[in-house]
């Protein structure tokens, strides 16, 4: 798996090279809508190019053969004495190149062997062939005679669209309307593909746009929302198929998009249920996040002003940021990315006026049980976060939607994880927030699969016992990493047998993470017969313990065979450590306990250190608030990456370089550069995050140099995160013991916060300040935003 994708990119990269000689040795510009001026054969070492490429070996029987023509995208000239270049990747991963040019007609002739797997064809200079041309399906193709493929060219030169948005009905213009144009692909059926992200720009007053693009087709849509209103709805307006081959303007009227309205439920009692659905065209024509009712909360009011809340499942919103008559439904329920419905070929045509009844978990449902466990032993490996995405999908009807084909979930006890809703074809398979590839894997249309993941984790996996014999299968580890150049983390607790396959078996095991560092481990439990308390202290009860250290130097399993020894076992001095890594769900509430919207915080560990990705969206009286963040540290804290979006604008994003802050942040509508001086405790104000790497110990602290990365990361003081000692909290109906951090600011009094972090590094809960708290929920909060 790992050696693939390694020649993949050499592959890529062999490509990228090319290109650039290709553009170097072109022919001269031409305009956007003018043909090659005729020309001789090129030459290339004083010979002329043949109009034949050949990757066949002298003799070879059975060589498979194409020709074809080439012409012109949009007028659709053909191309005389055309120079291109062909490369071909054999079955051993090896590439050849071989240049070659159509013949005064624009014909052109290809020789492939049998060892030839893959075949794509470049133009140089100024000129590009669209990647529907460009790579040839080889798999696809017959060859029981000399196959056809025509080859679209399109010059590579810059042009203008321009014009201007308006309302429809109104005639008025859609002032700060938000324009996008994606460039297609043009498929050898005709039909397109959008190839690439789309540009977006922003009307002015009088509703006028423009953009600068290469030529060729692209798909132009605008939307508007009508803030004049108390719910902003929606308005849009779309040009499936602009043909750019010079500049030219183009005017588009934006309507309201339509509502659609149902419920989604579960086939298999018949309930609603909670959830979102998530409306695509393509991979970046979609509308995320719309949500069906939780039945508790909430939806609407009535002409009174009083509070409506609908039954569980129930949905309705307006249609407003993909193409009406050509979209699809990805349905996810709530608290499960396991799971999704994909219903595809949507037109608001067939569903105006209806209730939609959309039903999940149904029998025609691919089901595929994934099964994450150790290469050398076949040991289960529980609480895993796997995902899975799509990287091909053999119904082509589906080939938009790729990107919606996206699951993840976490292992349970003997290693499993349900996936259902996918569509046959072929997945990639990460594990640890999808720093890993672990496999790629095959769906069939089968309804029921089982797959194993062999995968590579050094683990410690043995038996525990006390001092009479007696097994035990209750107990504690409190674990001390020592990472060369990193220094030491933890202590960490785990349970070594929090899979009851293993334990059934009188086994515990334990991730041993990093290779090339020492765990020291001290095993803990109570006597034989009686529970372990909630609270993970040494000191509150009389412990039987037993030490053991391995240093990582392969990616197997270390076996350990320990007798536990009466007595208390020495607590080691806490040192900081990283935050808990994964996914973290929070419910955003206000002082009285009500939701205002939710937090999603994820939390990667990497070579340099850690990444914090935070999104954060909320709805109170009068608007809403929507924000994402990034912020990324080494191992000593130092600030190396840091981002800021605002309701879907980014205001603010910078690195570390050389000592220095550099990046761009928005002054008004402008990105302006930013080139600040950094210092070792830099950081911006998600500082807070941090509380969670500090030593839990009273009277830890850390005294940061604090960034406005909503300000042009400008000055905002010194900030100091102070650890004031053990508490609890009343967390999920019980009492959790903690840390409490405070954090405070030199400079903004009214910068003040209160940190809750667990004894495994993870933020419990927050106290903003101001009547805005953040609570760690165990399931995702995504539906408690609820715009009004």
């Amino acid at each position: 798996m790992h050696s693939f994708r390694t020649h993949f990119c050499i592959f890529c990269a062999l490509m990228a090279a090319l290109i650039g000689l290709m553009l170097a040795l072109g022919p001269l510009q031409v305009g956007a809508d003018e043909a090659p001026p005729s020309q001789p054969r090129p030459m290339k070492d004083g010979k002329p190019l043949p109009s034949r490429a050949s990757f066949a070996a002298e003799g070879e029987a059975d060589a498979r053969r194409i020709q074809g023509t080439v012409s012109m995208l949009g007028s659709g000239s053909l191309l005389g004495g055309f120079r291109m270049l062909a490369l071909a990747k054999f079955d051993d991963n090896t590439n050849q190149t071989q240049d070659f040019a159509s013949d005064e007609k624009g014909r052109y002739w290809i020789v492939l062997g049998k060892r030839v797997k893959e075949l794509r064809v470049f133009a140089y200079g100024d000129y590009v062939i669209p990647d529907s041309w460009s790579t040839l399906p080889l798999p696809s193709m017959k060859f029981e005679g000399e196959e056809v493929w025509e080859l679209k060219v399109r010059p590579n030169v810059p042009v203008e669209i321009k014009g201007r948005i308006t309302i429809k009905g109104r005639g008025t213009p859609a002032e700060l309307g938000n324009v996008y144009l994606a460039p297609l692909d043009v498929r050898q059926d005709g039909t397109m593909q959008v190839f690439d992200a789309p540009l977006q720009t922003r009307c002015d007053d009088d509703g006028r746009y423009a953009f600068k693009v290469p030529a060729g087709y692209y798909r132009l849509w605008a939307v508007w929302a009508d803030r004049t209103v108390r719910d902003w709805p929606h308005y849009i307006g779309l040009d499936r198929r602009v043909e750019l081959f010079a500049s030219m303007e183009r005017n588009l009227e934006v309507s309201l998009g339509p509502v659609i309205q149902g419920r989604v439920t579960d086939s298999r009692d018949g309930k609603g249920l909670p959830g979102r659905i998530d409306l695509y065209t393509n991979a970046f024509l979609r509308q995320l996040n719309n949500t069906t009712s939780d039945g508790e909360m909430p939806d609407e009011e009535d002409e009174n002003g009083n509070d409506i809340t609908w039954p569980a499942g129930t949905f309705k919103f307006r249609v407003f940021n993909v193409d009406t008559e050509d979209f699809a439904a990805v349905i996810r329920p709530r608290g499960n990315n396991a799971s999704l419905r994909v219903i595809n070929g949507l037109k608001m045509a067939d569903l105006k006026n209806r209730t939609l009844d959309w039903k999940l978990f149904t029998e025609d449902q691919i089901v595929v049980d994934l099964r994450a466990q150790t290469r050398d032993r076949a040991l289960p490996i529980f609480q895993l976060d796997l995902s899975l995405e799509a990287t091909r999908l053999d119904d082509k009807s589906l080939a938009n939607l790729r990107s919606a084909f996206t699951v993840s979930g976490y292992t349970d006890d003997n290693g499993l994880v349900r996936f259902s809703g996918l569509a046959p074809g072929r997945y990639n398979v990460y594990a640890e927030q999808q720093s890993l590839l672990l496999a790629e894997i095959t769906v069939t249309a089968e309804k029921r699969q089982k797959i194993a993941l062999d995968y590579d984790i050094p683990v410690a996996v043995g038996t525990l016992k006390y001092d009479d014999g007696t097994p035990c299968t209750e107990a504690r580890a409190l674990v001390t990493i020592e990472v060369p150049e990193r220094g030491k983390m933890g202590p960490f607790f785990r349970n070594p047998f929090e899979s009851r396959a293993l334990r059934e078996k009188g086994l515990g095991l334990l991730p041993l993470t990093f290779k090339g560092a020492t765990f020291k481990i001290t095993f803990l439990a109570n006597d034989p017969g009686k529970p372990i308390p909630d609270e993970w202290l040494t000191a509150d009860f009389p412990w039987r313990s037993e030490e053991w250290s391995v240093t990582v130097t392969e990616e197997k399993a270390y076996d350990f065979d320990l007798t536990l020894k009466p007595g208390p076992a020495k607590e080691p001095e806490p040192v900081g450590g990283p935050a808990r890594a994964g996914e973290h769900w929070y419910r955003m509430e206000d002082g009285q306990g009500a939701a205002m919207g939710y937090a999603r915080l994820v939390v990667e560990h990497g070579e340099q250190g850690q990444k914090f990705d935070w999104e954060m969206k909320l709805a109170f009286s009068g608007g809403t608030y929507e924000e994402q963040r990034l912020l990324e540290v080494d191992g000593g804290r130092r600030l190396l990456k840091a981002s800021y979006s605002a309701d879907g604008k980014l205001i603010g994003d910078a690195a570390r370089k050389e000592g220095r802050l550099v990046g761009t942040a928005r002054k008004g509508d402008e990105m302006l550069a930013v080139d600040l001086p950094l210092t070792d405790t830099s950081c911006t104000l998600m500082d807070f995050l941090l509380a969670a790497t500090l030593p839990l110990k009273e009277g830890a602290s850390l005294k940061l140099s604090e960034l406005d990365e909503a300000n042009g990361f400008a000055d905002n003081g010194e900030t100091t995160l102070t650890c004031r000692g053990k508490d609890a909290i009343d967390w999920e109906g019980k009492s959790l013991p903690c840390w409490k951090f405070e954090l405070s600011n030199s400079k903004v009094n009214t910068r003040r916060m209160t940190i809750w972090v667990s004894a495994a590094r993870e933020i419990v809960k927050v106290d903003w300040g101001g009547g805005v708290f953040q609570v760690l929920s165990p399931k995702s909060t995504k539906d408690l935003y609820k715009p009004r």
